[in-house]
């Protein structure tokens, strides 16, 4: 979480927690202490805690799509860009392909005359 934005979770469905105001990496101070703990020192409130997570839920339906805990941690989640392949396949040299037979460009279609 602190170093790409993204739980194993947040990788399958391609979202990630940025930081609000400049959309860069969250950090841990952001992520864990802020929208997890603290998130979840308040959830464990009696008879608040009902209220916390109703209201936490509703603010998704809000203009900027945040959570209280998004506004409480200064972080919003965002679409996260397709995961770049590590490693390409070398391109194919004439050498590495082996001996294959070149294809003939001087193939006649022509009918044969009687």
């Amino acid at each position: 979480l602190t170093r790409d934005g993204q739980s194993i979770g947040r990788k399958l469905l391609r979202i990630k927690i940025v930081r609000h105001d400049h959309g860069g990496r969250a950090g841990f101070a952001r992520v864990v202490l802020v929208r997890e703990i603290v998130n979840g020192l308040i959830g464990s409130i009696p008879f608040v805690s009902y209220v916390y997570a109703l209201v936490d839920s509703l603010f998704i339906f809000g203009h900027e799509r945040r959570c209280l805990h998004d506004y409480l941690a200064g972080t919003k989640v965002v679409t996260a860009a397709s995961p770049r392949r590590r490693y390409r396949r070398p391109a194919e040299t004439p050498a590495a392909r082996g001996s294959r037979p070149a294809a003939s460009s001087t193939v006649s279609h022509a009918a044969p005359s009687d």
